[in-house]
């Protein structure tokens, strides 16, 4: 079983598509690229201002993790002001989330360089780059998909996914309570639910 959150979701696919006997379940946790982005005109969102900068900044390879980095010492209120305000978590959970979510970011960056070759803002995959719905109809294994029920994924994808996959069963869980990181929002739900996915 093969298990990936958000861009973790669009490699986890990428990889078990390149290796399918490698994997005999693949479990997406709010997955990222599942769709490429539509071609068209701009929508409303992208003629925004801060679309455009959004954007520029990512081009730039400026990131949000940039900022944790760029502003020294003030780093860790900042990322207990985000944990505070995104999660809702009572101490000393909320504390060492914070504390853990600085440690990792405020690192010299890595991973976070490779979204502009992968993704577009809004999630979907870059044009002219597979998106996971042509690679999960290629799959003959499970594939489920978990959602927080107030995720901004859009879980419509997973639906139009679930279509296309040849192998059954395949889930579409919704987590209460949650956005887009489920597993923490409520791991209760969440633990719950994959519990299920290993029997």
């Amino acid at each position: 079983m093969l298990v990936g959150h958000s861009l973790g979701g669009y490699l986890s696919t990428v990889y078990t598509s390149q290796y399918p006997n490698h994997v005999s379940r693949l479990v997406l946790l709010s997955p990222a690229g599942v769709v490429t982005k539509p071609e068209g005109p701009l929508s409303e969102r992208e003629k925004s201002m801060l679309f455009k900068v959004v954007k520029a900044a990512v081009n730039m390879n400026l990131t949000p993790y940039s900022l944790v980095r760029g502003v020294g010492p003030s780093g860790p209120a900042i990322m207990r002001g985000y944990v505070r305000r995104g999660y809702q978590l009572p101490e000393p959970q909320a504390s060492s989330l914070a504390s853990y979510l600085y440690q990792i970011n405020s690192r010299k960056g890595s991973g976070e360089y490779a979204l502009k070759s992968i993704l577009v803002p809004g999630a979907f995959a870059v044009f002219g780059r597979r998106g996971l719905m042509d690679r999960l109809a290629e799959l003959t294994i499970p594939v489920s998909f978990y959602y927080g029920d107030s995720d901004w994924m859009n879980p419509d994808d997973a639906v139009q996914a679930c279509r296309l996959l040849k192998a059954q069963p395949t889930r579409i869980v919704f987590i209460s309570n949650a956005g887009h990181n489920l597993f923490v929002l409520n791991p209760d739900h969440f633990a719950a639910e994959f519990i299920r996915e290993l029997q």
